[in-house]
């Protein structure tokens, strides 16, 4: 009989956490930009993942305002009658900015029910790349790998392969990093002594064409 009393009052403690827990959401468990360090070339967006009292918890309207460096998401979840804790990840695109810091502030709420609502906020910073936005961009000229990559990339230039071609790394901030001169098909570039953070590699062939991709280097 007091086994089952013991059952009974642990039952009891595990419901009134549940309950508990429940009654303290939505929570945003994080959020995130999309790239890490993104230019002005980029199309930013953010993920958010965020937990909900009931489900389904589906996305199921958003708007993004943006007033100079800062900016507001906010994130509708129409959430339904089932009793269990609800996850959601969703990605919202911003689009493409200027350069600068922002701040973001991202608003998930219930439409039909204005005490479920949570609130967080994130900064990042957006890079300008001096001279590197007018260079083409294409998925077929060339490739590099791995990406990323802890202490050395390959550069394949794939529609030119006996053309000779100079290759220079650019940091995010638009500094040259370094210059590598009548390449061609593939080649190792060594960047151990990069930082961890995002570059960009310029390809400029005999007739002074550009070409441009990012990469992304890691920590060991």
């Amino acid at each position: 009989m007091k086994l089952n009393q013991n059952k009974i009052s642990i039952a009891l403690i595990m419901l009134l956490f549940c309950f508990r827990s429940a009654a303290q959401l939505p929570i945003i468990d994080s959020l995130k930009i999309i790239p890490a360090n993104p230019t002005t070339i980029d199309s930013v967006k953010i993920i958010c993942s965020a937990y909900f009292p009931s489900g389904g918890c589906l996305l199921s309207s958003s708007s993004v305002t943006i007033t100079g460096n800062t900016i507001s998401i906010n994130a509708g979840h129409i959430l339904g009658m089932m009793a269990y804790i609800c996850h959601s990840t969703d990605t919202i695109t911003i689009g493409k900015l200027e350069t600068g810091t922002y701040e973001l502030y991202y608003h998930i709420y219930d439409p039909q029910n204005s005490s479920i609502s949570d609130i967080d906020t994130i900064f990042f910073t957006v890079y300008n790349i001096t001279g590197i936005n007018s260079f083409e961009k294409s998925e077929n000229d060339f490739s590099i790998y791995p990406n990323p990559s802890g202490n050395e990339i390959f550069v394949d230039i794939i529609s030119h392969p006996y053309e000779k071609f100079n290759i220079d790394i650019f940091s995010v901030f638009g500094q040259k990093i370094k210059t590598i001169t009548d390449i061609n098909g593939k080649t190792a570039i060594d960047i151990d002594n990069l930082a961890e953070g995002a570059y960009f590699i310029v390809i400029t062939n005999e007739k002074k064409q550009m070409w441009s991709k990012k990469f992304f280097k890691s920590g060991l």
